[in-house]
C-alpha cells in the first residue's frame, strides 16, 4: 500500500520528525502527521505538549520500549516484527509481545484494524505453538500487572509489564481475553 511505503521510508530514514516519544530512557522520532492521524489520544498529547512548553513529546512511563516500538512500527508499516533494534523474541515470549502491542493499541485509541493485526498475531502463535492452559492464561498478564516503579530494565523482558488499561468489565468483554480463555479451557 502506497500509504505504508511512504511511512516506511519516514520511519526507517528517522528524519523529518516533529516530535519525540520518550520510553525508558530512551528517545523516538515520530511525525504528528502520521501519529496523530491515527491516535485520538496521542493528538492530545502532543497538542497540550506543544502548548504547554512548545515541544511536542510525549512521555510514557508505564509500557516497556520495546512494545512502544513495535507499536509505532505498527503504525508506521501496517505490521510489526519480533526482530527490533538488536532484540529477537523467543518464541515462548511472542505471546506476550502480541498482547502488550495489542492492549497499547487499545490505549492509544488506535484503529480497529491495528488491534486487529495484534489479535491476529496472537492467534496464529496460539495455533502454530500449541501453548498448554498455563501459558495462555499467563499471557494475559500484561493486561493486569501495574508497572511497579523502581524496576530496572534488566529486571524486565521487553513486553511483559504493562499498566492495567482495562476495567475489569472491558476485560471480560475483549476479544484476545475471551479468545485466550476459550483456548485455555478447550486444552483441559
Amino acid at each position: 500500500m502506497l500509504v505504508h511505503a511512504i511511512r516506511g521510508r519516514l520511519w526507517y530514514a528517522k528524519t523529518g520528525h516533529d516530535a519525540l516519544i520518550f520510553a525508558q530512557n530512551h528517545q523516538i522520532k515520530v511525525h504528528t502527521s502520521i501519529i496523530a492521524s491515527e491516535s485520538p489520544y496521542l493528538n492530545r498529547m502532543f497538542e497540550q505538549s506543544a502548548q504547554s512548553g512548545g515541544r511536542r513529546t510525549y512521555y510514557i512511563h508505564s509500557v516497556d520500549v520495546h512494545t512502544v516500538l513495535r507499536t509505532l512500527e505498527l503504525i508506521y508499516l501496517g505490521a510489526y516484527s519480533y526482530h527490533l533494534e538488536k532484540t529477537e523474541i523467543p518464541d515462548s515470549e511472542r505471546l506476550l509481545i502480541d498482547v502488550s502491542v495489542y492492549h497499547l493499541c487499545k490505549a492509544w485509541q488506535l484503529p480497529v484494524d491495528f488491534q486487529s493485526i495484534a489479535f491476529s498475531r496472537y492467534k496464529e502463535a496460539v495455533f502454530s505453538q500449541g501453548h498448554d492452559p498455563g501459558q495462555l492464561l499467563d499471557s494475559l498478564q500484561p493486561m493486569r500487572t501495574p508497572l511497579v516503579d523502581g524496576i530496572s530494565r534488566e529486571d524486565i523482558f521487553p513486553g511483559k509489564l504493562l499498566n492495567a488499561l482495562l476495567s475489569k468489565g472491558e476485560l471480560e468483554e475483549d476479544r484476545l481475553v475471551t479468545f485466550a480463555v476459550y483456548e485455555a479451557r478447550r486444552a483441559i
